[in-house]
């Protein structure tokens, strides 16, 4: 496989009754193939035959620096005894390609919009959406208790540019509140995943909590040391917001609430901390986990209660401000969004294509296509029509 050029594992065989006889066909080709990518395979294989010759390395060894050998002896032992915390604190941003974390700064510094720029973003809320931010800003502001929102609506109606501006509104507000420490952060702006956190400027929601980068998705408490360290960072925040919650499942959203409980060591609802949640629920569902909405039937979670459903109040959007130039089209977009599309809708969809064999037809334009036989069709037809080809042998 390694040697012979092939596409599909059952071309492999090329006509021939099994892959041994295929192999014997093509194994002149793929020895020179292997010693052209394999120069010192011989050696390996004289090395290996030495080692297996030789039965008592270990004695040998032993022999010869007897302290050492006692000593890695007691350490293997001992590491056997300790419990793989890999997992929970392994850097997936290094497989990324991004640089290695820092305790110290691992929650994003937050960004204070100027006032004159703040006051702009506020003169162009819609009338709706003032009504959502002024709501918040004065509960937030008279009341004791915290508040649990969920902001929705569909496409093109300003959710994220509300839920923005509602941040610098309340930032503004918990930095200059009296007796209130101005350096400490008062706010979490996060994201469930690492591209949407850093275009929000927040964090991801696994690295705020120190939430174990598995499937499983059961609380699992931290240690003394990583539970100081986080209440350093978190221990005096008063409110989040949750950006792309349809990608947050129901047991994430419970490891979000026991690991406040245990943060700030309150057993209110997400340890007494407000939470504002946005996004559209017909957006992408959550990975390996049911809808926040919805509680699973295994085990004794149908017994436990929804945290969503009974504590979240929703606010709907409906006043389209991101097409307001072509309303009927985005209207179309929302029609379809909720499966409510109409014959008209779908002729005015398949009036916008145009067909492969037409001269103006865009074949640079990024394509996108359901199954991997598609794209390899795609690519093989725009290798064939392109000017300049350029092979490279492996």
């Amino acid at each position: 496989m390694l040697y012979n050029p092939w596409r599909d594992e059952h071309a492999l065989k090329c006509n021939f009754p099994t892959y041994s006889e295929a192999y014997q066909h093509f194994k002149d080709t793929i020895e020179e193939q292997q010693k052209i990518y394999e120069p010192f395979s011989d050696t390996v294989d004289e090395a290996k035959r030495l080692l297996n010759e030789n039965e008592h390395l270990e004695e040998m060894w032993d022999e010869l620096a007897p302290q050492t050998y006692s000593e890695n002896a007691k350490d293997l032992a001992n590491s056997a005894k300790q419990p793989d915390k890999g997992i929970e604190n392994y850097d997936i941003g290094l497989d990324l390609g991004l640089p290695p974390s820092n305790a110290e700064d691992e929650i994003s510094k937050q960004y204070d919009m100027p006032d004159k720029e703040f006051r702009q973003h506020m003169r162009r809320l819609n009338k709706e959406q003032i009504e959502f931010v002024y709501d918040t800003i004065h509960l937030l502001k008279t009341q004791e208790e915290p508040i649990y929102r969920f902001l929705s609506g569909g496409a093109g109606v300003g959710k994220s540019y509300v839920t923005n501006t509602l941040y610098q509104f309340a930032l503004k507000f918990f930095n200059k509140k009296a007796g209130e420490e101005f350096a400490l952060k008062k706010i979490l702006l996060m994201d469930p995943t690492g591209r949407a956190a850093y275009h929000i400027k927040g964090n991801t929601i696994h690295s705020a909590f120190k939430l174990p980068a598995n499937q499983k998705l059961q609380h699992k408490p931290l240690s003394s040391s990583a539970l100081n360290t986080l209440r350093n960072q978190i221990g005096d925040v008063k409110l989040i917001f949750i950006d792309e919650i349809s990608m947050v499942g129901f047991n994430m959203f419970n490891c979000i609430h026991q690991r406040l409980v245990e943060v700030t060591q309150k057993k209110e609802l997400f340890g007494g901390i407000s939470v504002i949640a946005e996004v559209d629920l017909f957006q992408l569902k959550p990975v390996m986990d049911s809808y926040i909405f919805s509680t699973p039937r295994t085990g004794y979670l149908p017994l436990s209660t929804n945290l969503w459903t009974e504590s979240f109040k929703m606010f709907e959007l409906h006043t389209i401000m991101r097409q307001a130039e072509n309303k009927s089209f985005a209207e179309l977009f929302n029609r379809g969004r909720e499966g409510k599309q109409t014959t008209e809708d779908i002729d005015e969809l398949k009036g916008q294509g145009i067909a492969v064999d037409s001269e103006d037809y865009p074949w640079d334009a990024p394509h996108l296509f359901t199954t991997n036989e598609q794209v390899d069709s795609y690519n093989c037809t725009i290798i064939h029509i392109s000017q300049v080809l350029i092979q490279f042998t492996s």
